[in-house]
């Protein structure tokens, strides 16, 4: 029997940046804040190398991927 693919719920997609970058986001939320960010003004990064490690209450060890890092305000989003 064949393996059903589990359906995404959220609609990926390509943004460009404002100096033309192309940029796969995994959402439409996420489309919609970097749009929000470069209307701004603000600088913000985009990478699925950008892992945080943290621990759970039950001392298990876990990997964060954050969506943005705004690296003028040293803030993950």
């Amino acid at each position: 029997m064949a393996r059903r693919r589990k359906k995404l719920w959220s609609k990926r997609s390509v943004y460009t940046t404002v100096d033309g970058k192309e940029v796969l986001m995994d959402s439409t939320w996420e489309t919609a804040m970097a749009k929000k960010l470069d209307d701004l003004g603000v600088k913000w990064v985009r990478s699925d190398s950008l892992k945080l490690a943290y621990l759970t209450r039950g001392k298990r060890k876990r990997k964060y991927i954050p969506d943005f890092y705004l690296p003028d305000y040293g803030l993950y989003i």
